[in-house]
């Protein structure tokens, strides 16, 4: 069993939260303006870089409202801690949403989509931000996809 101590020092080694966003089947995904100098241009999943004042919680509810006015407020969330080739870590919230809500992108992105997961492997895995597609298809694969 982990003491206290334990949970602060792994949360204080995620650098990342992103969220999964999932209404009726289909995933939202973001694509980045043109002008990012990191994966300008590709698709990713909402979400940012965790200030060092901040829990991953509290930056993802941040970074979703930023980047595509959804307000999550005590919306249910189940989540997993990825860590990328470079090293650092993200945590991935799931979040299942009864209705799609209106969405307003912020300036970082150019465009949003929701997308079938068919649809993300046949359309967007290529032109997704890397270390995010093996992320978006485990996530499908243990918590969404039931046969």
């Amino acid at each position: 069993m982990k003491n206290l101590l334990t949970y602060i020092q792994e949360s204080n080694e995620i650098q990342f939260a992103d969220a999964f966003i999932m209404c009726n089947n289909e995933l939202l995904l973001l694509r980045r303006a043109n002008y990012i100098k990191k994966y300008g241009g590709k698709w990713c999943l909402p979400g940012g870089h965790i200030d060092n004042t901040e829990s991953p919680e509290s930056c993802i509810v941040r970074e979703t409202e930023e980047e595509t006015g959804i307000q999550l407020g005590q919306i249910m969330m189940r989540s997993q801690i990825y860590t990328y080739d470079d090293g650092n870590k993200t945590q991935v919230f799931i979040i299942g949403l009864k209705d799609k809500p209106d969405i307003t992108i912020s300036r970082e992105h150019a465009q949003y989509k929701w997308v079938t997961f068919d649809e993300f492997k046949a359309k967007y895995f290529a032109k997704f931000v890397p270390e995010q597609n093996d992320i978006v298809d485990d996530i499908y694969k243990k918590y969404i996809h039931t046969d």
